[in-house]
């Protein structure tokens, strides 16, 4: 047996591995974030059908969208269009549907699940079910606990998978065209509902 030799790695072997090792995570992570970043925008497109169908649902039940009486009074007298979510897009205009008025998608998604009050008892516009009759449940979206996550917090806002409220613009001028303060005129759109990256 000769002196002196030792079967372990070199303290400059031991740390090239480790290096190597590091910049192998560094990529796969990079990667990952993209297959991530990916996925969330798939299912947000898929979320945004499914509210987009079921809004076309209710109003061929109902012959009108969801919305309060409020708004579709409001809208009508500013033969205006009206844009949920107002209250996320604030910061970028001053003026986001008729008059002052804003509001999250919290009213839409109550009358398209048929929610008639928060869990701590507080009417929706949809109490008693008066938006919603046959009480039909057109939208299934993912319920959350809190009102941070994506899906239907307990706030009734409906989140993408960011976390960001959905915005949607109903037009409730009938003109066939959606116009909002975030983006100007969409031709031949009755519905738009839009995830704002706020990132």
């Amino acid at each position: 047996m000769r002196k002196g030799f030792s079967p372990a790695f070199t303290l400059v072997e031991l740390l090239t591995v480790i290096t190597i090792i590091g910049i192998l995570a560094a990529i796969l992570m990079g990667g990952l974030s993209i297959a991530i970043d990916a996925a969330k925008k798939a299912k947000a497109r898929v979320e945004m059908s499914a509210l987009v169908t079921a809004i076309q649902g209710y109003d061929a039940a109902y012959a009108r969208y969801p919305v309060s009486p409020a708004v579709l009074q409001m809208a009508t007298a500013a033969k205006s269009d009206f844009t949920y979510g107002g209250s996320l897009l604030a910061k970028y205009a001053a003026v986001l549907g008729p008059g002052n008025y804003t509001n999250n998608n919290s009213e839409v998604i109550a009358i398209l699940m048929d929610l008639a009050t928060y869990p701590d008892g507080t009417p929706t516009v949809n109490t008693n079910h008066v938006r919603n009759p046959q009480q039909t449940m057109f939208l299934n979206a993912h319920r959350s606990d809190d009102t941070s996550s994506p899906g239907v917090g307990t706030d009734y806002v409906y989140r993408d998978p960011w976390g960001n409220p959905y915005v949607i613009t109903l037009d409730l001028d009938y003109d066939e065209m959606c116009e909002d303060a975030f983006y100007p005129i969409f031709p031949r759109l009755t519905l738009q509902a839009e995830v704002i990256y706020l990132q």
